[in-house]
């Protein structure tokens, strides 16, 4: 038995509701407190702003700025610079990763310096997303362990602070990096599945599809664009390598990447493309049909147009030689 919720022309008295298939949109979080709230806790925030910045311009904007200056790191780390303010403001560290792959990562830094670094990276990006949302924080602090370690939504660095963190804190700000990109792509998903919505429910109710077949083939090319990204930023990253010669590195990657469930949210993203993609197929078969539907009435009309024709001629020729007979002969 089909439920009454499915379609409205199934008799019900309930008002309707369509049903969606699509129910699922992207993940919440819960609101962060404000590191102000305890002594000594700061925040990480990271953004995604395009998706592939061009490091070496960077640095030449950076240069020119002076207003932040690069920091050392290791040879075999290709994928992003570290800057940090010049200008000091009490305790705070004010440090920033930018990651090849479309990242800022910012470290202890005022929402206000935030926005405006983040306005003039946009200006040396080819493509920047339209939209600058913060996606994913932790919030850190100092302590007086002896390593490192990542205890639930807080990363608690092992000793005051020190420069000696600066690999630590590159291994978080990739993690959230990943964390950053693929809530990227849930939005972007999500948003889609807007789109599509009303026409899904054209297709349970057996309504007539809303939409052209040039609209549809948009909405194919922009999903398929969509999955062919996310595949890209999915591929195993360069720094695995990196990672895997450094193992407490690795283990804070892996335990940041755990703890925001990136492993999981992959997969379910990728079941969500492969849903879409066959629902866009069930769409383009349906608009098929309605298409060839169309076109089987316009051949019935013509035929029946041109019945007609033949029967009105038909007439007016019997109608003329009628009259040709009743004409009488004259003689000569």
């Amino acid at each position: 038995m089909i439920s009454p919720l499915v379609c409205s022309r199934f008799y019900t008295s309930e008002p309707y509701e369509p049903y969606s298939a699509l129910s699922t949109k992207i993940r919440k979080r819960a609101a962060l407190p404000r590191p102000d709230k305890k002594p000594g806790v700061a925040e990480v925030i990271a953004y995604a702003v395009t998706q592939e910045i061009d490091l070496e311009k960077l640095e030449d904007f950076l240069d020119s700025q002076k207003l932040y200056k690069k920091q050392p790191l290791p040879f075999d780390v290709e994928n992003a610079i570290h800057i940090k303010a010049v200008s000091e403001v009490d305790w705070h560290c004010r440090e920033v990763f930018v990651l090849r792959e479309g990242i800022i990562v910012f470290w202890d830094m005022a929402p206000l310096e935030r926005i405006e670094l983040l306005k003039e990276i946009r200006k040396i990006c080819d493509v920047p997303y339209y939209l600058l949302t913060a996606t994913d924080s932790l919030t850190f602090l100092y302590t007086t362990n002896s390593q490192t370690d990542l205890k639930g939504h807080e990363i608690q660095f092992g000793c005051e602070m020190s420069d000696t963190h600066v690999l630590e804190k590159y291994a978080f700000s990739n993690s959230l990096g990943m964390s950053t990109k693929l809530a990227l792509w849930e939005e972007s998903l999500a948003q889609f599945f807007d789109s599509i919505e009303p026409l899904i429910n054209d297709l349970l109710c057996e309504r007539t599809l809303r939409i052209t077949s040039q609209d549809l083939l948009r909405k194919t090319t922009k999903l398929l664009t969509l999955q062919h990204l996310f595949d890209l930023s999915s591929e195993v990253r360069d720094i695995r390598v990196f990672f895997s010669e450094r193992p407490s590195l690795e283990l804070l990657d892996h335990k940041t990447i755990n703890y925001l469930n990136v492993s999981e949210r992959k997969v379910t993203l990728s079941k969500k493309f492969k849903h879409c993609c066959e629902l866009l197929e069930l769409l383009s078969d349906r608009l098929t049909d309605q298409h060839h539907g169309r076109l089987e009435v316009m051949i019935v009309v013509l035929i029946l147009f041109e019945v007609i024709s033949e029967i009105i001629r038909s007439d007016y020729l019997n109608a003329e030689i009628n009259a040709d007979l009743r004409v009488p002969f004259i003689e000569t």
